[in-house]
């Protein structure tokens, strides 16, 4: 009996491994310990990591040397969801990080990604998990504004990731998928959560998040009057 020999196994490339860096002593030591990549904010409030201490203009330029030094890239957020007076911060933000060498920006609202097309259209555009992209349909939407990667919803379990990528490879083969592999998962659908606003008048969606839902609450008996 002739056995016909097997192909060889196909070695998957390794994912990107790309971490926070709310300061510039963090960034330090995600690059040390092997980040390929790091996400970090400035200090203008438009994006959700506002409780990081973020970078400057003057850091920023400094972050970008130090990341190329390490071969590693630097990914800006631009994740907050503004109103409509927050527009004019934003444009100058995408103005300045054309040339910032920054590897990307990543971007949840549509009308961001819309100035971020206008202004500095060179600038590869990830979309944050805030977007709650849960399906082939609505990442490949995503692409066709523009968007270069989708960082898919937390709430995702592996069997609907495979899903969703086997998906994308009829409807958008060259959208890039990025994924959480840990962090917060708040109470609501990828952090679009109103219970901060609700309480204490700090809205998570504009990056003032007071984390509420990891409070220790305890319940309190209710006697009733009797009639």
């Amino acid at each position: 009996m002739t056995i016909s020999p097997q192909p060889a196994a196909q070695t998957s490339p390794l994912p990107e491994l790309l971490a926070p860096a709310g300061d510039p002593e963090r960034l330090r030591a995600a690059l040390l310990y092997g980040a390929n990549a790091v996400y970090l904010g400035g200090q203008d409030r438009l994006n959700l990591r506002a409780g990081a201490a973020g970078f400057s203009w003057e850091e920023l330029d400094a972050a970008v040397t130090l990341a190329a030094a390490h071969q590693a890239k630097i990914y800006y957020c631009l994740n907050a969801l503004p109103r409509q007076d927050g527009l004019n911060a934003a444009a100058e933000s995408l103005f300045r990080l054309k040339h910032s060498g920054v590897a990307g920006i990543i971007v949840a609202d549509p009308g961001l990604i819309d100035l971020a097309g206008e202004i500095a259209p060179e600038l590869p555009i990830h979309l944050s998990t805030q977007a709650n992209t849960g399906n082939a349909r609505a990442a490949a939407f995503w692409a066709r504004a523009g968007v270069r990667r989708v960082n898919l919803a937390r709430e995702l379990c592996r069997e609907d990731i495979a899903a969703l990528c086997a998906g994308l490879k009829v409807l958008a083969p060259h959208l890039e998928v990025e994924v959480f592999v840990h962090g917060a998962m708040c109470l609501a659908v990828s952090g679009q959560c109103l219970m901060s606003a609700w309480l204490n008048d700090r809205p998570g969606n504009l990056g003032q998040c007071t984390h509420p839902c990891r409070f220790l609450y305890r319940p309190r008996r209710v006697e009733l009057e009797e009639e």
